[in-house]
């Protein structure tokens, strides 16, 4: 009897998971601080020059406004990398290559893009 007791309360425990074990979940915002449309960001995530692993799109936003999206189960390459960032706005294309992660693992949290008509800004916030 005591051996059942046991494996309940060590399922119950192996079944516990702590919100800071999800490392494949990140915060986007990006403010549009231009006088222009953003017609679209794509944010990749990236090992090196060579190749792009995942991407999330957030599209429209207008002008000195911003948007927020929750980038969920973010596929990284199995090794240390950093993210792209390439805005569109009417007819033009900025991009930025911005942070880090390691190992296949996010070390941020949450990433604030602002953009301008001629140039991108970021900042993060780790875990």
């Amino acid at each position: 009897m005591k051996i059942i007791y046991f494996l309940v309360i060590f399922m119950a425990l192996l079944s516990c998971k702590k919100d800071n074990q999800k490392v494949n979940e990140i915060e986007i915002r990006i403010i549009n601080n231009s006088e222009l449309k953003l017609d679209s960001a794509k944010v990749y995530t990236t090992a090196g020059d060579c190749c792009t692993c995942d991407s999330i799109i957030i599209k429209a936003i207008e002008p000195k406004t911003e948007a927020t999206t929750q980038w969920h189960d973010v596929t990284t390459c199995e090794s240390d990398g950093e993210y792209l960032i390439k805005v569109f706005f009417e007819e033009r294309l900025i991009e930025k290559t911005f942070g880090y992660y390691t190992n296949g693992i996010l070390l941020d949290k949450q990433i604030s893009i602002s953009t301008y008509s001629d140039s991108i800004n970021v900042t993060s916030v780790i875990k």
